[in-house]
């Protein structure tokens, strides 16, 4: 969401190559997702054909009044670039630019142990610095490092921070004094314990929130944590619940989504698919898998 317009990315894909030969975005206005109230033509994006998975996001920048668009799966690195920066022009469509600019600093990393870096997600804070939050993949054992990377809107990397080690974690947010909070789901437990996690700016645990909910993980691009007055943590379990902690962590509340799940629904129906909350109204917008759209006004 950005400005009472909400935006969805696609691919669109040559009938005999198969390919993608250009990226389309949807505006929409305000609440009206029946009929966009325009295209906007951008290059081919995502690189992929129609049988590759493509995972990615796209995260709004108050501040530039612009978006980021990047792209997960299939990685790319350590060849080509993987998020985009869209900047509106006069002609009402987009100047798209690579971001950033230059290549990534890897000063935390072995490159040599490294197999591929994955964007898992990205947010942009109020004063146009981003959080990019990168998945590691180790050669031989296969496990994952989490690196969150904080940027200068021009790209430069303010600080790379180590968060986990062989962990799920949702997108990160960050708090009015600058600690970071975002969901873990450590890999290999056998229950799925999900916790959410504050540390320090450094990275350093302070405090956490253990959730009864049992979470396999978390989807790339794909939003369930945010922040919201009083640095008040909103926290969507995946499914119908939003689940509400104070600064500190302490639980305040749960809401179910649905009053009552929608007719015929599956289980799968009922699986985010992404989410975004506009902290100045308190609303928030949520995506599911069965193309159900819910529009929230938070009141807790």
């Amino acid at each position: 969401m950005l400005r009472n317009q909400i935006f969805e990315i696609e691919n669109c894909f040559g009938e005999q190559s198969g390919q993608a030969d250009h990226t389309r975005l949807r505006v929409y206005n305000d609440r009206d997702l029946l009929l966009p109230v325009k295209y906007v033509v951008l290059p081919a994006l995502f690189d992929v054909n129609v049988y590759d998975i493509d995972e990615g996001g796209i995260a709004t920048c108050r501040w530039s009044n612009s978006l980021y668009v990047w792209k997960s799966e299939p990685a790319t690195w350590p060849h080509g670039y993987e998020i985009w920066h869209l900047v509106p022009n006069a002609d009402g469509g987009f100047m798209v630019t690579k971001w950033p600019t230059f290549a990534p600093s890897h000063d935390l990393l072995d490159i040599s142990t490294v197999s591929k870096i994955v964007i898992k997600n990205i947010s942009v804070l109020d004063d146009g610095n981003l959080l990019v939050l990168k998945e590691v993949f180790r050669l031989g054992d296969g496990g994952i490092t989490h690196i969150l990377s904080v940027h200068r809107p021009d790209g430069s990397v303010i600080q790379d921070i180590i968060l986990s080690y062989n962990a799920e974690l949702s997108n990160v947010a960050m708090k009015s004094n600058g600690n970071f909070v975002y969901a873990q789901v450590t890999q290999y437990h056998p229950d799925n314990v999900c916790v959410i996690q504050e540390t320090d700016k450094d990275g350093r645990a302070l405090r956490n929130f253990h959730l009864s909910h049992v979470l396999s993980g978390f989807r790339s691009g794909c939003k369930q944590l945010f922040l919201g007055d009083c640095d008040r943590v909103i926290f969507l379990d995946g499914h119908d619940k939003c689940i509400f902690l104070d600064c500190e962590l302490n639980f305040l509340g749960v809401v179910e989504i649905f009053e009552q799940e929608p007719v015929n629904a599956l289980d799968e129906d009922l699986i985010l698919l992404n989410a975004d909350f506009d902290k100045d109204t308190n609303e928030m917008i949520v995506s599911y898998w069965s193309f159900d759209v819910v529009f929230l006004k938070l009141t807790l």
